[in-house]
């Protein structure tokens, strides 16, 4: 009898013993050690040319319509986590969408057959269930209505729903395709966008979850503010490179503009608060103590170009190749000893010197290029005083002077400020070394 008993327990600790083993092996299977965190696979400069494929869809004149819908396919399932390309297949498919898109008019025939080609060469990537994807959306959601807002509990909720994704195979930031109606198309299209830029920086940055919640939060909310899709592109260009900088990633210095040319742009639209402001000058004093930072240029560059026009660039060109220009105001002396009347003022030959195609609204053109910081006006005289005596002869001087009593013209020049020669320098295809002498010289006056 003890026999039997000892033989029985000798069969359960066996079974004990099977039955740990085979609770072992799954953990074995699953645990940390057997499947490592991916690493980043696509280096900066294959994210800003995948960016530069997407510009060119949008603004140019290759594709249109369905086309961009399928483009858009081949690139969600390009870039995908799971079934996504590797980086130096994916070089060779931007170098055929980038002859396609950029090259000479005569491939543009080809674009249907370079996508069909891609279609097949990608296949067809596994989509996500509807309720694998709630809660990541959830998260995305509560973060475009309130970004700041987001709790620990949040963050949790989008692990867990990565980390289903992830066991379905699939990448967490490319969803089902969704029927959203003919009518707000554009809007869906933002959102492909959005989602396609959100797997890429995803794949740059090692898969990394703060970044993806980061990242998909961003982009959300630029999704549904974004004025149009390209200002929409911008902001998600900014956004990735911003993501590569805090992974530690050298994006170079030609990319690194991007993400600070857009802070004031479709991704901060939110409510301004001291706080956000505070944080943001932060920032800014953290950046100045970098000694290693180049700020060659200036940041307000690219938003003072949006703000030009065309015959005001003439404008430029003009002062920064030729110099000062003459101006002059015309007053109305009165009876009384010492006072006048302004009857015009700053009226000059620039607009019809620059070659502008509407000198008429020279005015404003002097109005906004001194609003920008780039021009202004001084009260002393160009040194040539013969080019007063061409001025004076103007028809609308004429007709100033003729319309004041006691008429009395003032002299004064107009010049590009340090700011507009720095701008000129960088954004103009102009030498302005004469002008630039002579503001040093001005600069070293004023330190004596």
């Amino acid at each position: 009898m003890s026999g039997d008993a000892a033989d029985e327990r000798d069969d359960t600790d066996d079974d004990v013993d099977g039955r740990s083993e085979s609770n072992a092996d799954p953990d074995s299977e699953s645990g940390p050690e057997s499947e490592p965190e991916p690493g980043p696979d696509l280096g900066p400069e294959t994210v800003g040319r995948l960016f530069d494929v997407l510009e060119a869809a949008l603004t140019g004149d290759a594709v249109e319509g369905a086309q961009l819908d399928r483009l858009l396919d081949v690139l969600e399932a390009a870039v995908g986590d799971a079934t996504g390309l590797e980086e130096e297949t994916l070089a060779e498919l931007l170098a055929l969408l980038e002859a396609v898109l950029v090259g000479p008019a005569e491939l543009e025939a080809a674009v249907d057959d370079a996508l069909d080609v891609l279609e097949a060469a990608v296949g067809d990537a596994t989509g996500l269930e509807e309720e694998t994807l709630s809660p990541v959306f959830d998260v995305l959601e509560a973060g475009t209505a309130d970004p700041e807002g987001l709790t620990p509990e949040d963050v949790e909720r989008l692990r867990r729903g990565l980390e289903t994704a992830a066991r379905e195979l699939t990448g967490p930031a490319i969803s089902p395709a969704v029927d959203r109606g003919a009518a707000d198309g554009e809007r869906a299209d933002r959102f492909r966008l959005a989602r396609l830029a959100t797997a890429v920086t995803r794949r740059a940055t090692g898969y990394s979850v703060e970044s993806g919640l980061r990242a998909g939060t961003r982009l959300a909310y630029a999704a549904a503010t974004a004025e149009s899709a390209a200002a929409l592109l911008a902001s998600a260009r900014a956004v990735a490179l911003d993501e590569l900088r805090r992974a530690g990633v050298d994006v170079g210095e030609e990319r690194v503009a991007w993400p600070e040319a857009s802070e004031d742009g479709p991704l901060d639209r939110r409510p301004v608060t001291a706080d956000r402001l505070r944080e943001r000058g932060r920032r800014l004093l953290s950046r100045s103590a970098e000694v290693d930072r180049d700020e060659s240029l200036h940041p307000a560059f690219p938003s003072i170009l949006e703000a030009l026009a065309a015959d005001e660039a003439r404008v430029l060109r003009l002062l920064a190749t030729d110099g000062a220009q003459a101006y002059m105001d015309v007053r109305d002396r009165g009876y009384v000893p010492f006072s006048s009347r302004l009857v015009a003022e700053h009226m000059t030959m620039v607009g019809a010197d620059a070659g502008c195609r509407q000198p008429e609204r020279t005015p404003a053109y002097l109005q906004n290029l001194r609003r920008l910081g780039l021009v202004t006006f001084l009260e002393d005289p160009v040194d040539d005083l013969k080019r007063y005596q061409v001025l004076e002869a103007q028809p609308h001087i004429e007709a100033a002077r003729e319309a004041a009593r006691r008429p009395k013209t003032v002299y004064g020049r107009l010049r590009l400020t340090d700011l507009g020669v720095e701008f000129c320098t960088a954004c103009l295809p102009v030498e302005v070394d004469a002008e630039r002498e002579e503001f040093r010289r001005v600069d070293e006056g004023d330190e004596e």
